[in-house]
């Protein structure tokens, strides 16, 4: 068995640019939303661990169900604001969201704002 590289970064970075441009538009919306649904969830599971709280617990305290919670972090389902606000709360947390400008050229790469999370 090789470890020999097949591809170079450059064949790799021209072939991902192949693939999201057969994308619609509403495609590439639904990726962005699930980008940003998952980089929130991915600072609520940091600051879950950190306070040793389980889903079933964070579902308690935002009243809701854990299967519900569970859908979120396995993607079945998006963030929506009223949940985001919710766990907020629950975990003691601010989100701050810095956005970025996007040049005209760059409109189809998938840009992530910045999120800084604080304990309040």
């Amino acid at each position: 068995m090789t470890t020999r590289k097949s591809s170079t970064p450059n064949q790799i970075k021209n072939s991902f640019d192949e693939l999201l441009s057969s994308f619609t538009d509403e495609e590439l919306l639904e990726q962005e939303a699930r980008l940003l649904s998952f980089h929130f969830l991915s600072e609520i599971e940091s600051a879950m661990e950190k306070q040793r709280m389980s889903k079933k617990v964070l579902a308690e305290k935002v009243n809701t169900s854990a299967s519900y919670i569970t859908q979120l972090f396995r993607g079945d389902r998006l963030l929506n604001f009223n949940i985001l606000a919710k766990i907020q709360r629950a975990l003691g947390l601010n989100f701050e969201i810095i956005g970025k400008e996007i040049h005209p050229e760059n409109k189809k790469q998938v840009k992530r704002p910045s999120i800084n999370l604080q304990n309040v």
